[in-house]
C-alpha cells in the first residue's frame, strides 16, 4: 500500500446538476463563480457554452427576455412559482438498449428534450419535421434509418438526418437509479415515449449535499476512514463518477454510490445505494488511469494518499 503526498490537479471538468447550485456570479467573458447549495464555491471558465452564453428568462409580466452574459451580475436559483406554465413539457420515456432498459426524462440526440422540439428526416415522399410530443416510438433499423410510429398509429421510415441515423450524438436518459445515462446509437434499440407528465424534481427537492466520506480498504487489508477526495478531484457528493458499459455512458452522482471496487486495470464494480450493481470501464474514474484518492483522517495533520492499484474497496458513508 502506498501512502504519501501528491500534488493536486490544477484543473478538472466541472459538472453539476442545476438543482445542486445556489447561485452563479459571472466573472468576465467566460468565467463564473458557482456557489453550491452546501456553501462550497468553485471558479469555472470555458469548456462549454453554459458559461459565457446568453440567458433566457420568461418573466410573467415582461415576457421573454434574453440577457448577455456580460450584463448579468448574479443568477439566484429558486423553486418555480406555483402554477407556472412553461408552455411545453419534458420528454419522458423508456429506452431499450444492449445494456438494458433505462427510463426517465429524455434528451434525443443530446438536444431535443421538449414536446415542441422537432425530429427531422426524409421519407420516400419528401422531408418531414415531426413534433417530438406526437411520437410514440422510434426504432433503430441499422445505421442509416429508423421506423417512427406516431401516437395516432401512423408509421414512417425515416433517414437522412442525425435524428434517425448513426450520426445521432446519443440518447440521454435521466434515470433515477443511476443519474444521467447516454445510450449510443450502436447500443440503442428502441424508445417508447410516455404521455405528458411532470417536469421532474422541483428545486426544493434537491437537498444540500456534503463532502464525500467513508472507508478506503487497501489490498493488504489496512483501512483509512475519513473525508475522501476521489481521483484527486471529486470531493463532493453531488459530483459525478463516469464510466461506460456496452456503449452506454453513465454519469452517476456520488450520493447514489455505496461502494467502488477496482477490478483489474480496466474496470470497477459500482454498487449503488439502490442495490443495483454495475461493472464500468473506459473512463479515468474506473481504470488504472485514476490518480488515486486522498483520505483526511481525524487527527491527521496531512491527508493520506492511496494509489488506485493499492485500493481493494471504497465504501462511502
Amino acid at each position: 500500500m502506498k501512502f504519501g503526498s501528491k500534488n493536486w490537479p490544477v484543473d478538472h471538468v466541472f459538472i453539476a446538476r442545476f438543482g445542486d447550485i445556489d447561485r452563479i456570479e459571472p466573472q468576465g467573458g467566460e468565467g463564473a463563480l458557482v456557489i453550491m447549495r452546501n456553501g462550497e464555491k468553485y471558479e469555472v471558465e470555458g469548456y462549454a457554452n453554459d458559461v459565457g452564453g446568453k440567458i433566457q428568462v420568461d418573466d410573467k409580466d415582461m415576457g421573454r427576455i434574453v440577457l448577455r452574459w456580460d450584463r448579468i451580475e448574479t443568477i439566484d436559483f429558486m423553486a418555480a412559482p406555483s402554477g407556472a406554465d412553461p408552455g411545453a413539457w419534458r420528454l419522458h420515456g423508456k429506452v431499450e438498449s444492449d445494456a438494458g432498459d433505462f427510463e426517465g426524462f429524455i434528451q434525443w440526440d443530446k438536444q431535443e428534450c421538449l414536446n415542441i422540439d422537432k425530429l427531422d428526416g426524409d421519407t420516400e415522399d419528401g422531408d418531414v419535421s415531426l413534433d417530438m410530443g406526437n411520437i410514440r416510438t422510434i426504432e433503430r433499423r441499422g445505421s442509416s434509418r429508423s421506423i417512427v410510429t406516431l401516437k395516432d398509429g401512423r408509421e414512417m421510415r425515416l433517414r437522412g438526418s442525425n435524428d434517425v441515423n448513426d450520426e445521432n450524438r446519443g440518447i440521454m436518459v435521466e434515470d433515477q437509479r443511476f443519474g444521467r445515462v447516454t445510450v449510443s446509437w450502436d447500443a440503442f434499440d428502441q424508445i417508447t415515449f410516455s404521455d405528458a407528465g411532470k417536469s421532474g424534481k422541483g428545486y426544493d427537492e434537491y437537498r444540500p449535499l456534503g463532502r464525500l466520506s467513508g472507508t478506503v480498504t487497501a489490498s493488504e487489508g489496512a483501512e483509512l476512514r475519513g473525508e475522501i477526495v476521489f481521483d484527486m478531484d471529486e470531493a463532493e457528493a453531488w459530483e459525478m463518477l463516469n464510466g461506460s458499459y456496452r456503449d452506454v455512458e453513465f454519469d452517476i452522482p456520488f450520493a447514489n454510490i455505496r461502494s467502488i471496487t477496482p477490478e483489474g486495470h480496466d474496470e470497477a464494480e459500482i454498487v449503488l445505494r439502490s442495490g443495483e450493481t454495475l461493472i464500468l470501464e473506459d473512463s479515468q474514474d474506473v481504470t488504472d488511469r485514476n490518480d488515486g484518492v486522498l483520505v483526511f483522517t481525524r487527527g491527521g495533520d496531512e491527508p493520506e494518499y492511496v494509489t488506485w492499484e493499492s485500493i481493494a474497496n471504497i465504501t462511502f458513508d
